[in-house]
């Protein structure tokens, strides 16, 4: 058992969650086991950030080991210095999104292109292109989707999701498998985002698992374009 404190985790607990949420469709990279978690939660406990970002949730073992479990599927460690190694996800259709402003258009292709990635193929786009003005505070975006071409602006007022760019994918999706669907779990200034089955959701959210349409998020963002 792992404990400080109020907290204590077993590896029990945590190969119940990975179950669960294998069972709903996250696609976790083998040999990825909660040992691998449970050195993450050791990290996080020395630097103190467990309560930083468990949104309330270090007195309940299940919600807990919940929160832990999916973080540490999209989250690791460097091994020579101890430090955050960002990008790097245990599971092929899941990301985690950070609210921060970017500089540079490559950072907004690499946001699209992400969300490509998670839906292992379901989404094919071509020829993806991308500008951003510093200027007004826009970028533009433009690719090829089934032999047609889509272009679409973003203009941002204030510090935002990197989610936000990602409205024509969510729609996109639809068209490619209407099956299929772009989840969130909020972990409060990080997003982790999912791309599974409408089946699978239920499921999540049978187990208490509260993913949400990602589409429901990005409703109350203004100033978007698609043409």
């Amino acid at each position: 058992m792992h404990r400080r404190g109020e907290i204590r985790i077993t590896p029990a607990h945590i190969e119940k969650k990975l179950q669960a949420l294998c069972e709903c469709g996250f696609k976790i990279v083998p040999p990825y086991s909660c040992e691998d978690i449970l050195r993450v939660f050791e990290k996080l406990v020395d630097e103190d950030a467990v309560g930083v970002y468990a949104n309330g949730g270090r007195n309940n073992v299940e919600a807990f080991t919940l929160w832990l479990t999916i973080f540490s599927l999209g989250e690791d460690y460097k091994e020579d210095d101890d430090d955050y190694e960002y990008g790097r996800c245990y599971c092929e259709n899941l990301l985690f999104a950070e609210f921060e402003t970017y500089n540079g258009y490559e950072t907004y292709m690499d946001a699209v292109e992400r969300m490509v990635k998670i839906t292992q193929g379901t989404l094919k786009l071509d020829n993806l292109k991308s500008w951003y003005s510093e200027e007004d505070n826009k970028v533009w975006i433009s690719f090829e989707f089934r032999g047609k071409e889509y272009k679409f602006s973003y203009e941002f007022k204030k510090w935002f999701d990197d989610v936000g760019l990602l409205i024509p994918i969510i729609k996109l999706l639809e068209i490619a498998d209407p099956t299929k669907i772009f989840a969130y779990y909020d972990f409060g200034e990080m997003n982790a985002i999912i791309c599974i089955g409408k089946g699978d959701l239920e499921k999540l959210n049978k187990r208490k698992i509260n993913f949400k349409p990602l589409g429901q998020k990005l409703k109350k963002l203004e100033n978007y374009n698609l043409y």
